[in-house]
């Protein structure tokens, strides 16, 4: 009895898992039907006679090309033979270098640092250039890739013996890429960073000449972008002397460095300056132009010449009220290690003197109407003041007050309170450049001064 009832069950399993293999069968999409063989055979043979017709007719209407592109194949085997040039480059892994180089990345991040070392960072292919161009000695160049060092060389395109010389004398370090992103000021570094020494860089601006005797002085500007962008206008007009006051920031900080686009290599930079000793470092009788805005005032004639009056009123009565001017503070003489005498003013070092100045007013002249100055003081030079983000300091209207100097106002309108620094300061530069062009007539080459170049513009 068990056989039986075991044999009939094992009978209806057997149909039941036959079953569910049909229906999966049925329900199952097929990948690929399948023709009769005699059919595919046909088929795969018009597909290939097809082929080889379209290619026999493309050779008869264009075998020129076949043979360019035979031409291109050999050309490609000969220059896959020839050893790579740059593989050449000598150059040390940045994990076998010493300790020195190892944490120079981080040590110039400091300027207390780089100013003990006399230091300052390129980074870039182009500013990098440009330093080298300079004469600025290289302490060591970090890269990633070998092609980037080809752009350095003086003629890239054309990469050869010469170039590679002169690339094997440079200190280069080959650095991951993830390290000098760390060390980038750049959200997207650029791959190759430069440490240079400043040494060597005064030698070519010392023989630098100007194109109009103008001297830029920059009073507590605080911000790197700014600074470079000054820097460049400066060098774009034909400025060559540019004076950084106490208190300004580092001018080669790496952010400076690079929105200078290479100003800093023509110009010769006084950093530090301060103005208990600033008129030794001016020419004598020259005009001096403090940079300022000049809020909520009309463009006519008739609002300038009102405004410009009630200036002078203002000033003739504040000179009779401020303490000092008359009687002046004795100045003290010293002599320098060359024995030139240095003339000493201790005034600008009481806080308290200096906080009489601050509501001071100065004669006001607007930015286009500077003719008469600039004609009255020749050649003996201007001098412009350009403020900072704060403004003027009080120590710069004293001097102002003291040498006659005048404000020089960029009108504004809308409301606004003030300019960029560096906007203002490529409005006032290039304007005084064109004043000066006008009243030269062809006098600057008699004087020593060079004319900029015309036939080059800003693309």
């Amino acid at each position: 009895m068990f056989n039986i009832y075991s044999r009939v069950g094992a009978s209806v399993q057997g149909l039941r898992l036959q079953w569910v293999r049909y229906a999966r069968m049925v329900a199952r999409r097929p990948v690929r039907v399948h023709m009769p063989v005699a059919d595919e055979a046909r088929q795969t043979l018009e597909y290939y006679e097809n082929i080889l017709v379209k290619k026999k007719n493309y050779k008869q209407e264009k075998p020129e090309d076949f043979k360019e592109s035979h031409v291109e194949k050999e050309v490609d085997r000969i220059q896959s033979s020839v050893p790579d040039i740059t593989k050449q480059i000598k150059h040390q892994q940045l994990s076998e270098a010493k300790n020195q180089v190892r944490s120079l990345l981080s040590n110039v991040a400091s300027r207390k640092f780089r100013e003990k070392h006399g230091l300052f960072v390129a980074e870039g292919i182009k500013i990098i250039k440009e330093a080298l161009d300079a004469g600025a000695r290289p302490e060591a160049i970090f890269f990633t890739r070998l092609s980037q060092l080809v752009n350095l060389s003086s003629n890239p395109s054309s990469f050869g013996v010469d170039e590679l010389c002169f690339l094997n004398t440079l200190p280069l370090y080959r650095t991951p890429y993830k390290t000098l992103q760390t060390w980038s000021s750049l959200t997207t570094s650029p791959g190759i960073i430069g440490v240079f020494s400043l040494e060597g860089l005064s030698a070519r601006t010392a023989t630098a000449k100007a194109s109009i005797p103008v001297i830029l002085i920059l009073d507590q500007i605080r911000e790197p972008s700014n600074i470079g962008g000054i820097l460049r206008t400066a060098a774009s007009v034909g400025i060559t002397d540019v004076i950084l006051m106490k208190g300004c920031c580092d001018p080669w900080e790496r952010k400076a460095v690079r929105a200078g686009c290479g100003a800093h290599f023509r110009l010769r930079l006084t950093l530090k300056a301060t103005w208990d000793t600033l008129i030794n470092l001016l020419p004598d009788n020259a005009q001096l132009l403090l940079a300022d805005v000049c809020r909520d005032t009309h463009q006519d004639e008739e609002n300038k010449e009102k405004h410009i009056n009630q200036e002078k009123t203002s000033t003739k009565e504040n000179k009779a009220t401020l303490p000092d001017l008359e009687e002046r503070t004795a100045c003290i003489y010293e002599m320098d290690r060359e024995g030139k005498r240095l003339v000493i003013d201790p005034s600008y070092d009481d806080e308290e003197h200096l906080s009489r100045y601050e509501n001071v007013q100065l004669p006001v002249k607007y930015y286009d109407t500077l003719q008469a100055e600039l004609a009255a003081s020749g050649f003996n030079g201007t001098v412009v003041v350009i403020g900072g983000e704060t403004g003027l300091s009080n120590a710069a209207k004293k001097f102002a007050v003291e040498h006659t100097g005048l404000k020089v106002a960029i009108p504004l309108a809308n409301g606004m309170e003030s300019l960029n620094s560096s906007v203002a300061a490529g409005i006032i530069l290039y304007e005084v450049n064109r004043q000066y062009q006008h009243l030269s007539h062809g006098h600057f080459a008699e004087e020593g001064y060079q004319k900029p170049e015309k036939n080059q513009c800003n693309s």
